[in-house]
């Protein structure tokens, strides 16, 4: 499941719940990408496997 983020501080301060004390497990720890995205995953205890971050888009208009 992905999740995402209007801005870098959400994904920051999703992350320092899910590194601090929630029951997740890491996945992949919070890291920019080379195509521009902000991003962290995570395991919760249901075994689901989350994505946390921003989406930079195409710019393109629909």
């Amino acid at each position: 499941m992905s999740v995402v983020a209007a801005d870098a501080a959400t994904v920051d301060a999703a992350w320092a719940r899910a590194r601090d004390g929630a029951d997740l497990g890491v996945t992949e720890a919070l890291r920019d990408t080379d195509y521009g995205s902000h991003t962290f995953g995570v395991r919760d205890r249901d075994g689901n496997l989350w994505t946390v971050g921003t989406y930079r888009g195409t710019g393109a208009t629909v």
